[in-house]
């Protein structure tokens, strides 16, 4: 990039986004988004990576097998960077004597929330900014994935498509409950009193007064009424009745909205739309009754080894 576009490029890197740490707890409460990460993240401690030295110099070596140490040492901390973007380290290094050159002696993952990032004028890793103390470049390494020109902090694999399905599981999850409650649990008809002449005490006309000849209390119909609506029943009006105290009225749910064969259907689009938001092509790590042929499952794990690799 030449000085220009550099100039130019470095007066339109974006901040890095907020929210980020609230949005990474709230996926991982999500039972498939968190499937899904642990998926990722097993297939890439799975990488093999190796570290190599284009010269002949023997110090070459030794620094080799120490980076590489360290690698997969920090290598769950490393992968942290898919979920938030980013992870920030501060490097330690000793001389070693025998081998003549400094080594990595600590790599010490940072705080999310109390590190940032630090940038030249000309748009540059500086450095790391840990809450009151600033880390050179030398002391401190930036690990970022998704990374743009313009914006150098990282970008979490959850923006985009993965927040998007989750706000629809969210949905479907209010509306299960509501199913739940009202099919699933029971279901009841409460007859809401009509409101009649106060002091009565025998059998008047529609039946006001209770089959035991007692005041029927419209209130304390009413409430068991409300309570029977609200474990998913139905509450009907008017609710008169004849002498022999038979409602004048009659109604009958409807059976067919008991049917949550949608709701569960619309579960598995949902969990398979999770998984993709991820890039987990969805026969590479799942099967249902309608999983296809073998070949269909073995080509989609090959795209996801693909694109595991590229993480890496």
């Amino acid at each position: 990039m030449t000085a220009k576009t550099q100039a130019i490029t470095a007066k339109n890197i974006k901040p890095e986004a907020s929210g980020i740490a609230d949005l990474v707890e709230k996926m991982r409460v999500d039972e498939q988004f968190l499937f899904g990460i642990w998926i990722i993240r097993l297939f890439c401690s799975t990488v093999p990576v190796t570290i190599e030295a284009e010269t002949d110099d023997p110090r070459a070596e030794a620094l080799r097998e120490n980076l590489e140490k360290f690698w997969y040492r920090k290598q769950r901390a490393m992968m942290d960077a898919i979920e938030f973007g980013r992870v920030a380290f501060e490097k330690v290094y000793r001389f070693d004597f025998k081998d003549r050159i400094y080594k990595l002696e600590q790599l010490n993952e940072l705080d999310y929330k109390l590190s940032s990032l630090k940038l030249d004028k000309a748009g540059n890793f500086d450095g790391i900014k840990y809450q009151t103390v600033e880390l050179t470049r030398d002391e401190s390494w930036w690990l970022a994935v998704n990374t743009k020109a313009t914006e150098p902090h990282g970008r979490s694999i959850y923006l985009g498509a993965p927040y998007a399905v989750w706000k629809l599981r969210r949905q479907h999850d209010r509306n299960f409950e509501m199913w739940f409650k009202r099919f699933a649990i029971g279901r009841g008809v409460g007859f809401a009193p009509s409101e009649f002449p106060p002091g009565m005490s025998d059998a008047g006309e529609n039946g006001e007064v209770s089959q035991n000849g007692t005041l029927r209390n419209p209130m304390i119909e009413m409430k068991e009424a409300l309570q029977k609506l609200e474990s998913g029943g139905d509450v009907i009006f008017p609710s008169e009745r004849d002498n022999n105290n038979n409602p004048l009225y009659a109604y009958t749910p409807g059976e067919d909205l008991k049917d949550g064969r949608a709701l569960f259907e619309a579960q598995q689009v949902l969990d398979n739309k999770a998984l993709r938001s991820l890039i987990i092509p969805d026969r590479a790590v799942t099967q249902d009754s309608s999983s296809g042929s073998r070949a269909v499952a073995d080509t989609h794990l090959r795209v996801f080894y693909s694109i595991i690799e590229g993480i890496v």
